[in-house]
């Protein structure tokens, strides 16, 4: 197999894996550049939240009408500040990280209260997922658990 680089996992280095600059934001949290069929987001790595959550905002800026969003399940969100978020839980067809995609993506849809990230990365998405943050060098790595 191939020798882990320096101070990283393994799996790092396996085929399938990814490895990205992190943003990091004022609020000191970590995001990564990602898209949403096919539409630039900013994604938040969030494994506080259950669920990847997609602001309305940006829902509204992919496109997706408010009457559709009526149509689907309906879903109640706490964690995002002491409040709870109303929400609806929409499918979308992709979201890709670095090239590597997750396709059939049920998210849910809340009016958060910040513009950027427009996408949390929840629990549903890193459960999938192994990754490694690297404060040392800046980046993120992701590879798929199966």
């Amino acid at each position: 197999g191939k020798r882990p680089s320096q101070g990283l996992p393994g799996w790092a280095s396996e085929d399938g894996s990814i490895s990205l600059d992190l943003a990091v934001l004022r609020s000191r949290h970590y995001a990564v550049p990602a898209a949403l069929d096919g539409h630039p987001v900013l994604a938040l790595i969030d494994s506080g939240a259950a669920a990847t959550t997609v602001s309305a905002r940006a829902a509204e800026a992919l496109g997706v009408p408010p009457a559709e969003l009526r149509s689907d399940l309906g879903a109640a969100m706490f964690g995002v500040g002491p409040n709870m978020l109303a929400g609806h839980l929409h499918r979308f067809h992709r979201l890709d990280i670095a090239g590597q995609a997750t396709e059939d993506v049920e998210s849910a849809i809340a009016f958060l209260p910040f513009s950027r990230p427009e996408v949390l990365l929840g629990e549903d998405y890193l459960s999938t997922h192994k990754v490694w943050i690297s404060n040392a060098t800046g980046r993120v790595h992701f590879a798929h658990t199966w």
